[in-house]
């Protein structure tokens, strides 16, 4: 009779291991999916900010690294593509890092290179943007278009140049704030 007592015992004590054991092995499972679902969204707002961050940058290029098409606009009709970079004529090669005052004159004054027209002309479709440029000539809102409070804004700041080619070369130097952010 003693010995059967013992055997439930012994029986007893695995089957109360075996319940922590399996107890424990479960508190593990279920941390390491809280914390994986915990992570996934931080791993959701990283792609999404590595795409915004990706257009931001397409639509820095586009804007203000590329002289557009034509290469120099002086006419409003006859643009194709906006792009701000300025183009000199005598080395016929764009000049990294300088805006064209012409061209910004131009789009500030015409009511045809308006917002509308600069994303269509750089395919932009899901994406909006707006441009500021502050020099000693004095701070120009581009396009007057800007973002809500809820969307997520990808901010570019550059210093570039600003070239007046009417006699010689006469560089000022601007700061370039280019706000971009999907629509």
């Amino acid at each position: 009779m003693v010995l059967h007592l013992l055997r439930k015992n012994e029986n007893a004590q695995m089957n109360i291991e075996f319940i922590v054991a399996v107890m424990l092995l479960t508190f593990v499972i279920v941390s390491v999916v809280i914390i994986t679902i915990r992570a996934f969204p931080s791993f959701t707002d990283q792609a999404k900010e590595s795409g915004s961050r990706a257009k931001a940058a397409a639509v820095e290029n586009l804007l203000l690294y590329s002289p557009g098409v034509p290469q120099n606009w002086s006419d409003q009709s006859a643009v194709k593509v906006l792009g701000l970079s300025y183009f000199n004529n005598f080395s016929n090669e764009t000049i990294l890092g300088a805006l064209d005052p012409a061209k910004l004159s131009l789009i500030n004054s015409s009511s045809s290179l308006n917002y509308s027209f600069a994303k269509s002309s750089l395919n932009l479709t899901a994406v909006d943007f707006y441009l500021e440029i502050r020099s000693d000539w004095g701070t120009f809102s581009y396009f007057n278009y800007t973002p809500t409070s809820s969307q997520r804004v990808i901010s570019i700041n550059k210093k570039m140049g600003l070239i007046n080619n009417s006699f010689r070369i006469n560089q000022t130097t601007a700061n370039v704030t280019l706000l971009v952010w999907e629509s």
